[in-house]
């Protein structure tokens, strides 16, 4: 429109003064109009964010498809809640007849290779008395942000009602004795504003043809077998479960390039006290179920017949190293020993197995461990390494349980890692905080600043050196 009254202003040749009055006279109209257009929303305009529609923003988490391609699942919880407000929901859909199945508090989900059978965790949250900080979030409809409205108000006194006086007992009153829940007994509730003992974490296996379920309490991890037949369950340590938290655990039993299938445990261990679990081999055809106890490492072979397990007790001389034939059931000693047994590996082939085991050594960090090779475990031939009768081997280093064991491609060959050994850390004896420095000190011949070093110290003190170890040899 500009550019229409400057053309015609241009024909009758006016003053350049009076044309640049014009022309700003002209724009003053235009500038209104867009100052006045954003008040009246025009069809399909997009909602202006608030700080309210944050809260209501969910992410999408552990999607994956079912190998046969009729089924998916993923997982949605709040993104800008704490974890323990989250609400996780798992979503199962059928992409054949688009129906979906929607699991509450429910996360990690993951299809049988045969894509009939889908393991989740379900872990409920801890309900919340009334009264209770936060009791609006626990009793909120599920599915709604956190600090929703609760879906029953709470029972307020009518107006007008008196308080209640708080009672004072007398001078020399004698304390209140709890009394004593006698057996069968109803216990009391707790307190306004406690909060209740959370309810038991459970796996799941769902059918997914007939929405058949079968639960299994306080379980840590799953793990199918290559052939679906098995699927084995980890439970949580026993601190850790009752206190609520997931175990710690290092890098699976099989980690490595090549590793096997199903492998649960921990690698490198911390401290010296035992990592032995229950462990829960279920078969999915049949419906029976085997129990193991105090299993450090297991792991299925490739091919999905074998699975071996290490004994990691409290009183280790029962420990060692044991094979199931999964479909005769059969178990089979490998190697019994009253050492830790770590680092369980199957080769490629699903034939032979690796593993370390060894002792502590008194004031020292490393153990003193020995590599325990099962070229065949049909033939059940085993070959034992010893560092300390090999005359070649480094002086001052250990074979080390802090990196993980792997076959060569033809299975030949097993590579471990090595480590210096050295004096372990002090703790009994106690300094005084004035006696310990906090200045950092920087010199001109260190290669990395002290930010850098104190974020990679770990790292340096655990750095193994790789070897071989020639089977035939």
């Amino acid at each position: 429109m500009l550019l229409r009254v400057a053309r015609s202003l241009a024909l009758f040749r006016l003053p350049r003064r009076l044309l640049s009055v014009t022309l700003l006279l002209a724009a003053v109209p235009l500038a209104l109009a867009a100052q006045a257009a954003p008040a009246t929303a025009t069809p399909g305009a997009k909602k202006p964010l608030t700080m309210a529609d944050y809260g209501q923003w969910r992410a999408i988490d552990g999607a994956s498809i079912a190998g046969d391609g009729d089924w998916v699942v993923y997982g949605l919880r709040f993104a800008s809640a704490l974890p323990v407000d989250a609400k996780p929901v798992l979503k199962l859909r059928n992409l054949r007849t688009n129906a979906e199945i929607e699991i509450a508090h429910a996360s990690q989900a993951q299809f049988s290779p045969d894509s009939r059978w889908l393991a989740y965790l379900v872990e409920p949250p801890a309900p919340v008395r009334s009264g209770a900080r936060g009791a609006d979030s626990a009793t909120a409809p599920a599915g709604s942000p956190p600090g929703s409205p609760p879906a029953t108000p709470p029972t307020t006194p009518p107006p007008g009602t008196p308080p209640v006086a708080p009672v004072t007992m007398p001078t020399g009153t004698p304390p209140v004795v709890p009394a004593i829940t006698p057996p069968g007994a109803v216990p009391a509730q707790p307190a306004a504003g406690a909060r209740a003992v959370a309810p038991p974490r459970r796996y799941e296996l769902r059918e997914l043809a007939t929405g058949r379920t079968i639960t299994f309490q306080d379980i840590q991890s799953v793990a199918f077998s290559p052939t679906s037949k098995h699927v084995m369950l980890r439970r949580r340590l026993a601190s850790a479960a009752g206190a609520g938290a997931a175990a710690a655990g290092g890098a699976p039993g099989g980690g490595g390039p090549g590793g096997p299938s199903g492998a649960a445990g921990a690698g490198a261990t911390v401290g010296n006290a035992p990592r032995g679990v229950d462990v829960l081999v279920h078969a999915l055809e049949t419906g029976r179920t085997q129990f193991l106890g105090s299993v450090g490492d297991i792991a299925f072979n490739k091919t999905g017949t074998l699975l071996a397990y290490t004994v990691d007790a409290t009183v280790r001389d029962g420990n060692g190293l044991f094979v199931i034939d999964l479909p005769s059931g059969r178990t089979d000693v490998i190697d019994n020993d009253s050492l830790r047994y770590t680092r369980l590996t199957w080769n490629d082939r699903g034939t032979g197995m690796a593993v370390l085991k060894g002792r502590e050594v008194e004031r020292m960090r490393e153990r003193d461990n020995r590599l325990l090779v099962v070229p065949d475990v049909a033939a059940r031939t085993s070959v034992l390494f010893d560092a300390s009768k090999v005359a070649e081997f480094p002086k001052g280093f250990m074979v080390s349980d802090r990196a993980p064991l792997a076959f060569s491609d033809d299975g030949a060959r097993v590579f471990f890692g090595t480590i210096g050994q050295s004096a372990a850390p002090d703790t009994a004896r106690r300094r005084s905080t004035d006696s310990i420095a906090d200045v950092d000190v920087w010199r001109t011949q260190d290669e990395r600043v002290q930010s850098l070093q104190m974020n990679t110290v770990d790292a340096d003190r655990n750095r193994t050196y790789r070897q071989a170890f020639d089977v035939a040899a």
